[in-house]
């Protein structure tokens, strides 16, 4: 299991809780964003700059990532450019 499956018990039945990284370096935004999406049963991972946010894609691999497009290192836009964050989120079909 990856760092992220949280087994989550409904109704007798276990289910895996759908990750989601937040990269944005501002800790207001993600404290409020994070609050919202972990009332709502999903696991959130943050990460406060592009780099940082290729890292934690890579390890965790979060099920949907969601980018502040102007972060430090790497703004958002070059982030999603990264053959490493497409290999580690593939576009659905």
């Amino acid at each position: 299991m990856d760092s992220l499956t949280r087994a989550v018990e409904h109704d007798g039945d276990y289910m895996k809780k759908t990750a989601i990284l937040i990269a944005d370096d501002d800790p207001q935004v993600v404290e409020l964003i994070q609050a919202y999406l972990e009332k709502e049963g999903f696991a959130v991972v943050i990460a406060a700059d592009g780099e940082a946010a290729l890292e934690r894609a890579a390890r965790d691999r979060p099920d949907l990532v969601v980018f502040d497009i102007m972060l430090p290192k790497l703004d958002g836009w070059a982030v999603c450019r990264r053959p490493t964050l497409a290999s580690v989120c593939p576009p659905s079909s």
